[in-house]
């Protein structure tokens, strides 16, 4: 059986979100993404690489948040990163490729676009190129032979090309970018800590005959706080006419009554 690295991340999307959001790792993905960005890093340092992240539709935010995350985390490693959205009709990366209509890579792909005019880049730095400029009826057009030319042009300007789609084509079977690309890596929920090899790992693996990254995402996101009433009562309008009261709700006595200074 080939190799299965298996990469447990125990973080809800939450913290893949403030990566998106705010451009910060947190805490709790610093040791797994390291232990990911090590392993890419590797390889890179022989020649490009061509990695392709994908996952079920279910996971699709978990693969995308994801991806972006570890992009973000390989910058501070490698000279360049470039990420890729072929999720064609589940475009955009969940709000990461800022403007999922523009030219993108369907438009490189079939028509020779340059590079300079379909990528574009994130908030917080991150070269992307969106899935292309028209609507798509499939998962993913697909011809091999355009796809490693257009691969071949794509690794001249980056050390690193993240493909970022689903894990199964229109007829139901492996998409063919997991067999093309140099590292696999499938993306799922953690299974409530399963630790076992899981049999669709082992299809992938023996099929294809590498490498496969699995990375597996626990937890679900935080629910949001509910609306607490406010702590301190309104405070009525001044009325003149009202006779002030104690805390007691009584009037005060003329005793208690604070000294007249007129």
């Amino acid at each position: 059986m080939e190799q299965i690295s298996t990469y447990n991340i125990p973080a809800g999307l939450e913290a893949f979100l403030t990566v998106r959001e705010r451009g910060v790792l947190p805490p709790i993905l610093y040791e797994p993404m390291q232990a990911l960005v090590r392993h890419f890093t590797g390889l890179a340092a022989e020649k490009p690489v061509l990695a392709y992240i994908f996952s079920n539709d279910d996971d699709a935010e978990r693969r995308d948040l994801f991806s972006y995350a570890l992009t973000r985390t390989l910058l501070q490693h490698i000279p360049s990163a470039l990420l890729v959205d072929c999720d064609f009709l589940g475009s955009g990366m969940h709000g990461i490729v800022p403007e999922k209509d523009a030219l993108g890579f369907l438009d490189f792909l079939l028509y020779g676009s340059s590079l300079g005019v379909i990528m574009q880049e994130t908030s917080g730095g991150v070269r992307v190129i969106g899935p292309g400029s028209f609507p798509v009826t499939r998962k993913m057009p697909f011809v091999p032979d355009a796809f490693n030319e257009a691969a071949g042009r794509l690794v001249n300007h980056a050390r690193c090309v993240i493909f970022v789609g689903p894990m199964y084509d229109d007829d139901g079977d492996m998409h063919p970018l997991i067999g093309l690309a140099d590292l696999p890596v499938l993306v799922s929920d953690d299974g409530n800590g399963e630790e076992a090899i899981r049999p669709i790992e082992e299809n992938i693996a023996s099929r294809w005959k590498r490498e496969l990254l699995s990375v597996r995402i626990g937890g679900a996101p935080s629910p949001p706080p509910p609306v607490s009433e406010p702590l301190e009562p309104e405070i009525p309008a001044y009325d003149p006419t009202r006779m002030e009261t104690d805390t007691r709700g009584h009037a005060p006595s003329r005793e208690s009554a604070p000294p007249s200074y007129e």
